[in-house]
């Protein structure tokens, strides 16, 4: 069975939607650091999107909670897959770049060559990927970042889908088409944890986006709901997700 660990930092008392939102970039790194870049966009191998929809089919996720930032590093020397995360600070930690979590799993097979890191490069921050949380049952951490990492992964695999044009067994995200998807991996992969009143709200949601076209995963965890939408870009939705809360 595939399995995700991820570590969070206890000491920097994060909001649970930040951790949410650090939850989701790791299984992102994770992801990401088996895909290659090309012209086109993001590559993943045929054996690779095999492992990736195993874990969708029945996701195992194991979070834990760990004091500092010296104790990520040792979750990290556990295993030779380990991707670690660094908030930029725009919006926590006073400006300053700050390891928050880490992340590992998966995937057993090795990487070809070097890793992928889909780091920022400094561009506007224009598409967000959107974690909206029913209330029907009350939310802990856990769960949270639970299926906030299953989210992210899960919108990902709808995202990649079979290269005719390659010569090999592969998936890609076309940066051409995907626009939305392009400028957020390229600005940092921004994240937001929102909240609805109940399951019923949060499936009316569901619908309206996908009556829009937008790529939704609802996901389920200890009886808590979750709908990951996007990326988007903000002008497109927000006439759904701005009345919404924060968690």
């Amino acid at each position: 069975m595939k399995k995700l660990k991820i570590a969070m930092r206890s000491d920097l008392n994060m909001r649970m939607g930040k951790m949410a939102a650090q939850s989701g970039h790791a299984a992102m790194k994770v992801l990401a650091s088996h895909m290659r870049p090309s012209k086109d966009g993001l590559r993943l191998s045929n054996a690779k999107m095999n492992t990736l929809n195993a874990f969708l089919a029945a996701p195992d996720v194991s979070f834990s909670f760990v004091e500092d930032e010296a104790a990520v590093q040792t979750f990290l020397g556990q295993a030779d897959d380990g991707q670690k995360v660094i908030d930029n600070g725009a919006t926590e930690f006073n400006g300053i770049k700050t390891v928050t979590c880490a992340a590992n799993g998966i995937f057993t097979e090795k990487w070809e060559d070097a890793p992928y890191d889909c780091a920022e490069d400094g561009s506007e921050r224009k598409a967000r990927q959107y974690f909206i949380f029913s209330r029907t049952r009350p939310l802990k951490k856990e769960t949270v970042c639970a299926l906030a990492a299953i989210g992210c992964l899960s919108q990902m695999a709808k995202m990649l889908e079979p290269d005719t044009q390659s010569d090999y067994k592969q998936y890609l995200i076309s940066s051409r088409t995907n626009i939305a998807f392009d400028s957020w991996i390229k600005s940092g992969y921004a994240k937001i944890a929102l909240c609805v009143v109940s399951d019923e709200a949060l499936l009316d949601l569901q619908a309206q986006f996908d009556a829009m076209g937008s790529t939704t995963s609802l996901v389920e965890r200890d009886g808590v709901k979750m709908l990951a939408v996007g990326p988007e870009f903000l002008d497109n939705i927000s006439h759904l997700t701005g009345g919404l809360k924060l968690i």
